[in-house]
């Protein structure tokens, strides 16, 4: 490691867990969209995106699934729960 890489790993490690903070008080542990029906609420919109999104994958049980979001792991335990697969997330160390 260089002289200051460990430092900076400590700063960049503490904005991203504060801006993490931020996000899911602003929109909850699923920081992502969704076209909402008529009398569907934002949570039930996600959901239902979410279930799309694995269909459209294939996911099945037992299979491997990579999600790359900004410390955010709702979607990896819907996928974890929902479709049995097993899910690394960006707080995951392989």
């Amino acid at each position: 490691m260089g002289r200051n890489q460990g430092s900076d790993m400590v700063v960049v490690n503490k904005y991203y867990d504060l801006a993490t903070s931020f996000y899911e008080f602003g929109w909850g542990e699923s920081f992502h969209f969704a076209p909402r029906w008529k009398g569907e609420s934002l949570r039930e919109s996600i959901k239902r995106h979410e279930h799309f999104l694995a269909l459209q994958l294939g996911l099945k049980p037992g299979m491997k699934e990579l999600n790359r979001v900004a410390g955010l792991s709702e979607s990896c335990n819907f996928v974890k729960n929902f479709y049995d697969c097993v899910c690394y997330d960006s707080k995951t160390r392989l």
